[in-house]
């Protein structure tokens, strides 16, 4: 992570630094796997692996490659990683009510009237039918 810059950070990773610190400090218990062969790989590196792998969407050959480790262990990682964020979701994401998504939709459609979109995801339009 350090050698990485705030922003190259966060072009690479999708999350700030900082966010990715505190992440991986919720979830550090569940990369602790016991190792068969070969070394322990640190929770960090296996939270910037997966959390690479999900932002560029990519092989999971050439995230071994660039990480130096094999596919097999990445795709170990990524699903060791991606269980306990999936469990944490409903402590972070919350989803409006119906009065609230009633009032969402109102609201976008008085900004740029667009029919039914209730959410904006990184300034891009989502519809979500309910």
């Amino acid at each position: 992570m350090e050698k990485y810059n705030a922003v190259s950070f966060k072009q690479r990773y999708r999350l700030e630094k900082a966010t990715a610190i505190f992440l991986c400090d919720l979830i550090k218990d569940n990369l602790c796997a016991p190792v068969r062969r070969g070394t322990h790989i640190p929770p960090i590196i296996q939270l910037t692996v997966a959390l690479r792998f999900f932002a560029t969407g990519g092989f999971q050959l050439c995230m071994g490659d660039l990480h130096d480790i094999s596919q097999p262990t990445v795709s170990k990682i990524v699903k060791r990683v991606a269980v306990p964020i999936a469990r944490l979701c409903g402590q972070y994401i919350k989803y409006p009510t119906q009065q609230q998504a009633a009032s969402h939709k109102q609201t976008f459609y008085a900004i740029r009237r667009f029919p039914g979109e209730q959410f904006v995801c990184k300034l891009k339009h989502i519809q979500i039918n309910v």
